[in-house]
């Protein structure tokens, strides 16, 4: 007597058999998070850094450069001329520091931020790339009389070069990394009347456009 045939035991091809194998071990697998060996490394998410970033800084410094310069011309209406050149002197160092402190720390700032988005898509090269920007820049605004400022672009300097290490070589760390660096590069924009105390920035200043 013929017996009935199991609907589970159909004589599918062997490739199809295998195929339909390797679906039901991988849902299996899906459902067993814990165990060890099938759970996927997941990578820290990008959480940006929420500040108050503003730029009254360079408001503050275009406004003291208009105003030197409304005053030396007040000055030589006058007949004032000694006291036209002090202001026009006023005028040039308020320059010299949009020049080479605020507009790069500015940049090094968006840099840094950049890097960060960057590295969160996992476009690691390019954020490498705005980091070493950033770095450059570092070394070139700290190049002044000024201790303070010689001392606080060292640390930003020395920040970021542990942020692109740790790219390489403990990318756990790196998220916190950059909230740090990004808050550290927030205040020496904001706080610039401290970071500038005794800066002078001279000929030896020079902001190199390397992009």
């Amino acid at each position: 007597m013929r017996q009935p045939q199991n609907p589970t035991s159909k004589n599918y091809p062997q490739g199809y058999r295998r195929f339909l194998l390797s679906i039901v071990v991988a849902v299996t697998l899906s459902a067993l998070p814990g165990l060890p060996g099938c759970r996927s490394e997941k990578t820290t998410p990008w959480v940006p850094v929420l500040e108050e970033t503003g730029f009254s800084y360079l408001e503050e410094t275009a406004a003291r450069i208009r105003e030197s310069q409304q005053q030396a011309q007040q000055d030589i209406a006058a007949g004032r001329t000694d006291d036209a050149r002090v202001s026009l002197q006023h005028a040039a160092e308020a320059a010299a520091v949009l020049a080479f402190y605020d507009i790069p720390v500015t940049e090094v700032r968006q840099l840094v931020y950049d890097a960060g988005r960057l590295y969160a898509l996992d476009r690691h090269q390019q954020a490498e790339r705005k980091l070493e920007r950033a770095a450059g820049l570092m070394q070139q605004i700290g190049k002044s009389d000024g201790p303070t400022l010689l001392r606080e672009a060292t640390e930003v300097f020395l920040l970021i070069k542990d942020l692109l290490l740790a790219m390489e070589v403990n990318p756990a760390s790196v998220p916190e990394k950059f909230k740090a660096l990004g808050h550290k590069v927030n205040l020496l924009a904001l706080k610039s009347g401290l970071v500038l105390s005794g800066a002078e920035f001279s000929g030896k200043n020079k902001i190199q456009d390397d992009k």
